[in-house]
């Protein structure tokens, strides 16, 4: 005779279509948030890499134009990294919006029971 500690120790049903559509949308959000981060570290990559010429290109130059060359480098650089880092921004809200939406919809599905609610949004 079970006790009632195995009974309660059982896995909540997961055979659910609505759980593997749920926990899809999770893995979704996840890898459009981290697709926004390294959207965001290639572009202090590529800025960094932009600096670096332009400090090249500086060296390169004689006369007064070699500050010029050095400021260029640097606005350059300064567009670049913002550029990318406002795209990986919006790309990781995307998929950070994409979580809470998938989140409230796990918990007020009426077709979920607690168990199988909790083990969705593990």
């Amino acid at each position: 005779m079970p006790d009632e500690t195995e009974a309660d120790a059982t896995p909540p049903p997961t055979d659910h279509p609505l759980i593997d559509r749920y926990r899809d949308c999770h893995r979704v959000a996840g890898l459009a948030t981290g697709f926004g981060t390294t959207i965001k570290a290639f572009g202090w990559v590529t800025g960094t890499l932009t600096l670096a010429s332009g400090v090249v290109s500086s060296l390169n130059v004689l006369g007064p134009l070699k500050f010029v060359f050095a400021f260029g480098g640097f606005i350059a650089a300064a567009l670049v990294v913002l550029v990318f880092y406002v795209v990986g921004t919006v790309v990781a809200a995307v998929g950070q919006t994409l979580r809470a939406s998938t989140d409230t919809a796990v918990n007020t599905s009426p077709f979920l029971s607690n168990e199988q609610k909790a083990y969705v949004l593990s």
